[in-house]
């Protein structure tokens, strides 16, 4: 977290600031990538929609009192836009580090952002998971604990049959967990943008037809530098508000690095950043003759569950990785 010389102090300038700077990145730097309709919803404007959807022509700025071509500011909307407080969340489970922090972002003006983005990217790791399905592989981000339950009874039912049949004399199970540490913190910006992008790029193979390809391609240009103004722009303000003995004292933080816990589309980046990872990692494995029963991860959960036929062999995949 940095505020150098203290230089974000008031939070309704940090906020009007940041919609300017959404403006002038969405209207001026990217021009003509987003339909009207999402650009009005994205910077609070009122939709005015002059030119069937798009903001490509030129008069629309020379218009007066409209800023970018576009309808005029949604004063309640944006009078009710506030930083993110940062919060913790206490762990008492884990006594090293007692407390995580939390940005609550009910209120964020990237709101409309992080839904947005997380609706695209949700759609490419959903492709992503589903070829995997199609070439007989499993998927591997888990949104509820259902399919696991269902995957550890599958497998325990196979091998029941197995032992029933004595095939399996002599074999046994390894039961793997790992949890990662400080996930969203320790992602790297750049890190994140590296395997996004790679994502996109792999969606985009993914396209049967060049319609379909041309219009992901487009989306991706728009969607990565997107990310990248979010994740330059994670302004959170710390203390109480109000006066009295109990707040007043607020200060203003941007952070530098990772992405924030508590935005609408954290726990998505953190997935499909991971996912192209995990997938190059199976993969490698794959080609050594090391093949795993089940590969799962929720959020910083992973679990894996993998035979071994010989004794020998115990413990190698825990070594391996």
């Amino acid at each position: 977290m940095e505020n150098p010389n203290g230089l974000w102090s008031n939070e309704r300038e940090v906020i009007d600031s940041l919609y300017e700077r959404m403006e002038y990145f969405l209207c001026v730097v990217h021009k003509g990538k987003l339909p009207t309709s999402i650009l009005t919803n994205l910077l609070a404007r009122e939709y005015e929609d002059y030119d069937k959807g798009t903001f490509a022509n030129p008069r629309m700025a020379q218009r007066p009192g409209e800023k970018y071509g576009l309808g005029p500011p949604l004063e309640e909307r944006r009078n009710t836009t506030r930083l993110s407080p940062l919060e913790a969340i206490i762990k008492l489970h884990k006594p090293e580090i007692c407390s995580r922090p939390v940005a609550r972002a009910y209120l964020s003006q990237m709101k409309e952002w992080e839904q947005f983005m997380a609706g695209v990217l949700n759609q490419v790791m959903e492709c992503i998971e589903q070829h995997r399905v199609d070439k007989q592989k499993q998927r591997i981000v888990l949104n509820s604990s259902l399919p696991y339950a269902r995957r550890v009874d599958k497998i325990n039912a196979e091998w029941q049959d197995a032992f029933r049949k004595g095939e399996r004399k002599g074999a046994g199970v390894e039961i793997i967990g790992f949890d990662i540490t400080a996930m969203y913190p320790n992602l790297k910006i750049a890190y994140i943008i590296k395997e996004i992008d790679r994502a996109m790029l792999l969606w985009l193979d993914l396209k049967g037809d060049e319609t379909e390809k041309k219009k992901a391609e487009e989306l991706r240009q728009i969607i990565i530098p997107m990310i990248i103004f979010m994740l330059e722009h994670q302004f959170v303000i710390v203390g109480i508000e109000g006066g009295g003995e109990k707040g007043g004292e607020r200060e203003i933080f941007r952070q530098g690095e990772g992405i924030g816990i508590g935005s609408s589309c954290s726990g998505t980046l953190a997935n499909l950043t991971l996912l192209m990872g995990e997938i190059d990692m199976l993969d490698k494995l794959e080609r050594e003759g090391i093949y795993m029963r089940l590969y799962s991860r929720y959020m910083d959960d992973i679990s894996i569950i993998t035979d071994v036929m010989n004794k020998e062999d115990r413990g190698r995949m825990f070594i391996r990785l």
